[in-house]
């Protein structure tokens, strides 16, 4: 189970949503994740009109303890900052992938590909699974496996373990670099540059992260 995509009710968690006005920033929110027994409160989510809305599949259907939730937004304050992983899939590549690039499924099983030359519509062939017995799919070039529709089992790319920086500007308000760094002293380096440039802001800390 990846814990971004069925976060488990009650749990609190950090993410950059919302590019701002401040050069290579976005705004970050924290989240808890509340159960709604009748789905009446998505008005109420933080995630209501964005583009990230239903990316923690917030329908029983979709999760793995078959409970309807929201996300209610909540104060940050400078104890609890915990930047989360950042939550989107980069799309799957099939040429890095069969040159040594770690893939996975949307919702973190690891994958193993077969072939890539199966007759039909679904020519990529992988193992799901990892440790115990692994199921055999089929996947377009694209690595969709139900070609018109996004699928947990669709093939992405594995998270890159990355670096970024967390500031607080004068309003209070919590923001991270945008740009991610290969190494922690790559982005300490960088640091200082945002403090001059952006008169009042803190830095807060510079924490690892898994890109996606």
């Amino acid at each position: 189970m990846n814990e971004e995509i069925d976060v488990p009710v009650g749990e609190k968690i950090m993410l950059a949503v919302k590019s701002l006005d401040m050069d290579d920033t976005v705004e970050i929110i924290r989240v808890k994740c509340v159960e709604d027994e009748y789905q009446n409160c998505c008005s109420e989510c933080a995630f209501q009109h964005r583009e990230e809305c239903h990316i923690y599949e917030c329908f029983s259907v979709y999760r793995m303890d078959g409970k309807d939730v929201y996300f209610k937004k909540i104060e940050v304050v400078d104890e609890e900052l915990k930047f989360k992983k950042k939550n989107m899939n980069r799309e799957f590549d099939l040429e890095a992938a069969l040159n040594g690039a770690k893939i996975r499924t949307r919702c973190g099983y690891p994958v193993r590909i077969i072939c890539t030359d199966r007759n039909g519509q679904y020519p990529v062939v992988a193992l799901l699974g990892g440790e115990g017995e692994e199921t055999v799919c089929s996947y377009t070039v694209e690595g969709r496996s139900n070609v018109g529709a996004l699928s947990n089992y669709d093939l992405v790319m594995a998270p890159e373990k990355r670096y970024i920086n967390i500031f607080q500007d004068k309003n209070g308000k919590y923001h991270c670099s945008k740009k991610s760094y290969q190494t922690e002293e790559m982005a300490k380096e960088v640091e200082g540059f945002v403090l001059r440039k952006y008169k009042g802001c803190r830095y807060v800390e510079t924490v690892e992260i898994e890109e996606y």
